[in-house]
């Protein structure tokens, strides 16, 4: 298995799924399994709601998919390199990769599922790998970490270039997790988690 994810539905029944290379393995109280996802190996998942979740490849590719049908109901390929994480705010589906931009896409438009209308702003590349994601101040502020140990702080509808940069972290952050809208939580490569406050913008 490539990596492991688990989240449960307010209806009750659990879902597990798990990236196989390129497949996922859905299980809930419906088993299957959806062959060839995508093209190249699966590098994230996120679920946006109770019925939809949203995958990302090592190539850049992101799909959304419907778990009522088992389809993907949304792609596309704006990145150049691997999706290392996804979060969501309202119908707006966000992407960090490799290749130092962040992605945003409305998931809302009712468009074909290859057209690119979708693409509502990708960022200047900041020139190291963005690894990790955190919306946080009701949607206000995206932090990205990044592979030198940066946070960078974008404004919502701002996108073209961070507002600010959050310094502090010896190594690179490869998970972050909002714990309330004015704190998240780092994972970093030196094995260290850390409480990080967003203005004032703070390791805490």
């Amino acid at each position: 298995f490539y990596c492991f994810f688990f989240f449960k539905q307010k209806t009750a029944y659990e879902i597990s799924a798990c990236l196989v290379g390129s497949e996922m393995c859905i299980r809930d109280r419906f088993k299957g399994r959806i062959k060839r996802a995508h093209e190249n190996p699966i590098h994230t998942l996120h679920f946006t709601d109770n019925n939809t979740f949203a995958t990302g490849d090592d190539e850049g590719m992101v799909k959304l998919w419907d778990l009522r049908s088992n389809k993907s109901t949304f792609r596309i390929h704006e990145h150049g390199d691997t999706i290392t994480a996804l979060d969501h705010k309202d119908t707006f589906l966000l992407s960090t990769s490799i290749d130092g931009s962040l992605g945003v896409y409305d998931i809302r438009m009712d468009v074909p599922v290859d057209q690119q209308k979708r693409l509502y702003a990708l960022s200047d590349s900041m020139e190291e790998d963005l690894l990790s994601i955190a919306i946080v101040k009701n949607g206000q502020f995206v932090l990205c970490g990044s592979s030198e140990g940066i946070i960078y702080i974008f404004k919502w509808d701002w996108f073209g270039d961070c507002k600010d940069r959050l310094l502090g972290h010896p190594q690179s952050i490869d998970c972050m997790v909002k714990v309330d809208e004015n704190t998240v939580l780092t994972g970093a490569e030196d094995g260290f988690l850390r409480g990080v406050g967003i203005q004032p913008n703070k390791i805490l």
